[in-house]
């Protein structure tokens, strides 16, 4: 990862530069000729923190260290958590060599249709010599883009993991599955049915996980540390070294030291090198990652995404429930269910006091199915705390009883929240 000394110049380079002031007001440098620098580990967890939040107001051409017309594209946020998108500017993609060591891409890929990325899957075919074929996959029309692909040689796919039933659907319409060589899943978190489902489905290709973010210029954020191979966590990453990420807690702020077991809210620096449009210092993207045990050959620690901090976890009386927490329960019930979910939580405020009613939605593998049962299980094998299950508090009357239903159909065309917030 970037040493001090590299952090240090990136701070100053923010600072002096004139074409931005971003830096210079979080910081609150008011002189003109005023710079900042860090020289101690402590003085750099004592720079501020910034979100998607503090960005959006911002116009793009006053967020960009370069001028627009030097700019290659620009991203923008999905809109997931439905605040008002982030465009952001960019330079020219790097950082995505490192799939040359699971597949040539010689031949032509289906990419899903952000605009992005049959650009950068292009550009590293060019790089490669080789002629820039990219297939746009259109989830509204499945069985044309299969067509098509398998007509022209496709043997590598970069999808959504919300896309990947769909295209694996279609493209088995046209017997042309078992020449996917490669296939890289972005934009979420895998479930171990789909991962199933996938290496069934795709009997002969390397599965591997990227994790990346319209914030960040200098794509992907964590490196897969191997492919995706049945053992849990299913997606583990190391740092770029052309990144510093760190761990804060996820309500005080406070510095976490990256440790076997640690978990947090995850901060990232990234400069790419110049050009550059914006590079980040102390970002807080609003991903919850945890350290793992074991170390890859790349870097100190390896890590794993459980999830969006906003979007993943409920916070209830005495504890949390989250959604990689209730994905490890279902797994504890493979024989019975998947571990697709949906968690609905129905808030009725009435003054100070909120009264809870949660509904999880499975997927069960056979019916008829005794969902009361169930949910019973489920109560007693979901931890709210480090020494608490969700039935401790039913059976104190801290919380209603859970209740489950039968998952509802999902199209493929857009991501499946895994909480779903309701106020009654």
């Amino acid at each position: 990862m970037l040493s001090l000394e590299k952090r240090n110049e990136l701070v100053a380079f923010v600072t002096e530069h004139t074409k931005s002031n971003f830096y210079r007001g979080l910081y609150g440098l008011q002189d003109s000729s005023d710079t900042f620098s860090v020289s101690s580990e402590g003085e750099w967890r004592n720079l501020p923190t910034f979100t998607k939040d503090d960005l959006i107001p911002i116009q793009m051409s006053e967020m960009s260290f370069l001028p627009l017309k030097e700019i290659d594209h620009v991203r923008a946020s999905s809109g997931t958590s439905g605040k008002p998108p982030l465009f952001s500017p960019r330079t020219e993609v790097r950082g995505v060599d490192y799939r040359l060591k699971y597949h040539d891409f010689k031949n032509p890929i289906l990419s899903f249709g952000v605009p992005l990325m049959p650009h950068w899957h292009e550009e590293l075919q060019r790089n490669q010599g080789s002629r820039a074929t990219t297939v746009t996959f259109d989830p509204q029309n499945p069985e044309i883009c299969a067509h098509l692909a398998s007509v022209i040689g496709v043997d590598a796919i970069s999808f959504f993991v919300h896309h990947m039933k769909i295209a694996g659907e279609a493209l088995k319409k046209y017997n042309h599955t078992s020449e996917i060589r490669f296939i890289e899943l972005a934009g979420g978190i895998c479930s171990r049915g789909l991962y199933e489902y996938i290496r069934e489905t795709f009997r002969n290709a390397v599965i591997v996980p990227f994790y990346g973010s319209s914030e960040t210029e200098d794509v992907p954020i964590g490196v897969p540390c191997h492919p995706m191979d049945g053992s849990d966590p299913l997606s583990v990453y190391h740092p770029k070294d052309t990144h510093y990420l760190e761990l804060i807690h996820p309500e005080t702020g406070e510095w976490v030291e990256p440790v076997p077991g640690a978990e947090g809210d995850l901060l990232i620096t990234s400069y790419p090198g110049w050009p550059c449009a914006v590079p980040l210092i102390r970002f807080r993207i609003g991903d919850r990652v945890s350290i793992l045990d074991s170390k890859c050959s790349h870097t100190d620690f390896a890590f794993t995404v459980l999830g969006r901090t906003d979007l993943d976890i409920l916070k209830i009386q005495g504890g949390v429930i989250r959604a990689d927490e209730i994905a490890r329960v279902l797994r504890l019930f493979s024989d019975l269910v998947t571990d697709d979910f949906e968690l609905h939580s129905y808030e009725k405020k009435s003054g100070h006091l909120i009264d809870t009613n949660i509904e999880i939605h499975v997927d069960p593998k056979r019916i008829p199915f005794d969902f009361n049962q169930f949910a019973r299980s489920l109560e007693s094998s979901i931890r709210v705390g480090p020494e608490k299950s969700y039935a401790d508090g039913v059976s104190v009357g801290t919380y209603r009883s859970i209740s489950c239903k039968k998952i509802g159909p999902n199209d493929g065309t857009k991501k499946r929240k895994r909480i779903v917030l309701h106020t009654i």
